[in-house]
């Protein structure tokens, strides 16, 4: 497991086990009365058996653990409050729904237009009926305290509608629409479709949810060679649909300079049409056990004329199954997290053009600027693609770990592709790196190591700048003013002399942004930091003389977690993970209990202050969490065991599969 999917999995099993309890089944499922236009989807089908099953796993053993009683109140009220927050416009709270279920627990985000989005939230309480009478009855209440004004309705009819104040922004009414019959108790802010589950919830809906190709593949895909133990929960994502609806629910605080959801949309990457899996947890020897099918079927007339599967850049989607893909001998036995898996890297890099020109907002681009590369007087004067690219081969591996004392710069991270000529490779790189004044050679243990000055970790978001002597190559969207026109100006209309604008924060980025490469061992090593690359290359030279090798695929947790894995897939992958979470998850923690999280340059920092920041170019969010209560770490990593995943690609995308073991079934 990565450390955000840990993160994840503890918020989502929180929000659960502290806000609602819920036991048995009644109504209809949730996707036989949500619509087609659904483009995300989660279901509980009994929340107080996701409750108990999770307690018995090591993570609810944490949770239970009187040492973090006084955080895991806290976490839990700033939970129900955020998710209260997020139902407020129907009037609802997750406290409303505490004991009023009593079966399926599912919301869903559907598109009724393609310009307007709503959420819904489905609950059974067949049974209880009385209960959530009352909930609507305080449902009402809230609306009304919000401002809201009933409106009339036939005599009769079971839904009810506010109509909210408009807030600044809104261009139509807010409604707030609910209604409870047979059991079934259903909140939405939109009118057609609470009325459309209501008629569903009686007569059969031929246009649910359930009849949706990629609904439908996801789920048997992960159904298929499934345990006696149903999974807790089930998930369904129709991607560039979802991320539309919460645009619109959710409107971005200031438009993005580089916008990845329309450059990936106008690239070929709709190809990938559904997402979905299932979570179980306390699966037999499994803390939790996780399918996800990724469903990317190919087009009839590309599959009826033997054209390749994907157009565009999708086709850098290619990653052939492989029997082999177990830790190389390099790898060091002492990891937080290692990646691999296989990628047609040739076919990526060309494919890459057409993604890299709408990242730009300007056709052409990339050419452009391996041209200059390739060209410039004063620049490097390398052929990325012949020199470089080229001597690639087509398996990728990335591990991590972190130097301690743990802070916001702990994580470190090293990229190695795999070298087809390992030779020409190095002259290629070495072409690359020697005009470059921010970049050092230096010797270290009979390797060379291209070594980053400025520390290219901290560069701003890639622009496609290229730095060369005598000025840099820059994109026209980046609107900078000077004297004289710049050493190259890629494209008929970039950057013309006297045009003026907002440089902002931009820093220039080099021709391969990182701190340290090396070419050794049949790799082409990229390093977040040169302290990872060293420790590396060290270990690996010991290693390939050691007559009793001891990298990471001698380590009793790895072989635990790959043993569980081949019983699990197919014979051939295309992607394999381990984690240590412990090891993984031990920054986040760390950086949570002293406040710093917001200050983390890991991915997974970068990735939450995303989400909880305020929307400002390079502003520090504050803590949301208050993490002084946590004990220290080494006193509850016992709760953390090692996992691991396994990736195939099939006829119609791709099939992963996953797991958590307990960490004393190990040894550790």
């Amino acid at each position: 497991m990565t450390c955000t999917h840990v993160g994840r999995t503890f918020v989502f099993a929180a929000s659960f086990i502290f806000a609602t309890a819920i036991t048995a089944q009644g109504a209809k499922n949730s996707e036989s009365l949500l619509p087609a236009s659904t483009t995300g989807w989660l279901s509980v089908g009994d929340v107080e058996r996701l409750r108990a099953d999770f307690l018995t796993t090591q993570l609810g053993e944490l949770v239970q653990d009187p040492a973090m009683k006084p955080f895991i109140e806290q976490l839990t009220a700033q939970i129900q409050a955020s998710n209260s927050k997020r139902f407020e416009r129907l009037g609802i709270t997750l406290e409303d729904l505490s004991g009023i279920p009593s079966g399926e627990v599912a919301t869903a985000v559907v598109a009724p237009t393609p310009t307007s989005a709503a959420t819904v939230l489905i609950v059974d309480v067949t049974g209880r009926e009385e209960g959530a009478q009352a909930v609507l009855t305080k449902v009402s209440a809230n609306l009304t305290r919000q401002g809201g004004k009933r409106l009339r309705r036939t005599a009769g009819d079971v839904v009810s509608v506010f109509e909210l104040p408009k807030r600044e922004g809104d261009k139509a009414a807010r409604l707030a629409i609910s209604f409870l019959k047979d059991g079934l108790l259903v909140l939405g802010d939109d009118l057609r479709v609470v009325e459309d589950i209501l008629k569903a919830a009686s007569t059969d809906r031929k246009d649910s949810l359930a009849s949706v190709a990629g609904f439908l593949a996801c789920q048997e895909r992960c159904r298929a060679g499934e345990m006696e133990k149903a999974p807790h929960a089930r998930w369904y994502i129709e991607p560039f649909g979802y991320v539309a609806s919460m645009r619109i629910i959710n409107p971005p605080k200031q438009p993005k300079e580089m916008d990845l959801y329309k450059a990936l949309r106008n690239s070929g990457f709709t190809a990938v049409r559904a997402l979905g899996g299932t979570v179980t947890f306390a699966d037999g020897e499994y803390q939790m056990r996780h399918r996800t099918f990724i469903y990317a079927p190919q087009a009839p007339q590309t599959a009826a004329s033997n054209a390749e599967r994907f157009t565009l850049s999708a086709r850098m989607l290619d990653f052939p199954n492989g029997k082999d893909l177990a830790p190389q001998r390099w790898v060091p036995p002492h990891l937080a997290v290692y990646s691999t898996w296989n990628w047609n890297t040739h076919k990526a890099f060309a494919a890459s053009e057409k993604l890299v020109d709408e990242l730009a907002g300007d056709p052409g681009v990339f050419r452009d600027l391996l041209d200059s590369i390739r060209d410039a007087k004063n620049g490097p004067q390398v052929d990325i693609e012949k020199e470089i690219v080229a001597h690639l081969g087509q398996r990728m591996t990335v591990l991590s770990d972190y130097q301690t004392p743990v802070g916001p710069r702990s994580e470190r991270v090293l990229v190695a592709i795999e070298a087809g000529d390992e030779q020409q490779l190095a002259l290629g790189i070495e072409k690359a790196m020697k005009n470059d004044k921010d970049v050092r050679r230096r010797d270290f243990e009979g390797h060379v190591i291209w070594e980053s000055v400025t520390h290219a970790t901290e560069l701003a978001e890639p622009d496609l700048q290229i730095e060369i002597e005598g000025g840099e190559v820059q994109h026209a969207d980046l609107e900078v003013e000077e004297e004289e026109p710049i050493a190259f100006q890629p494209g008929k209309s970039r950057t013309p002399k006297g045009r003026k604008g907002k440089t902002g924060n931009r820093q220039t980025q080099r021709v391969l942004p990182a701190s340290a490469f090396c070419v050794a061992f049949g790799h082409l090593f990229v390093g977040s930091h040169a302290d990872i690359l060293e420790k590396t290359l060290r270990f690996a030279a010991e290693n390939r003389e050691a007559a009793e090798p001891k990298g990471l695929s001698t380590a009793a947790d790895y072989q635990a977690v790959q043993a569980v894995l081949d019983t699990l897939a197919a014979s051939e992958s295309s992607f394999r993970f381990f984690s240590r979470t412990d090891e993984e998850f031990r920054v986040t923690y760390e950086l949570v209990k002293t406040g710093e999280m917001p200050k983390a340059e890991s991915l997974f920092g970068k990735i939450l202050n995303e989400l909880l920041g305020d929307g400002k170019p390079g502003a520090v969010r504050k803590p949301r969490i208050d993490g002084t209560s946590l004990p220290a770490f080494d006193s509850v990593r016992r709760y953390f065991g090692p996992s691991g995943a396994v990736v195939t690609t099939e006829k119609d995308g791709w099939f992963a599969t996953g797991v958590t073991l307990r960490k004393t079934s190990v040894g550790e």
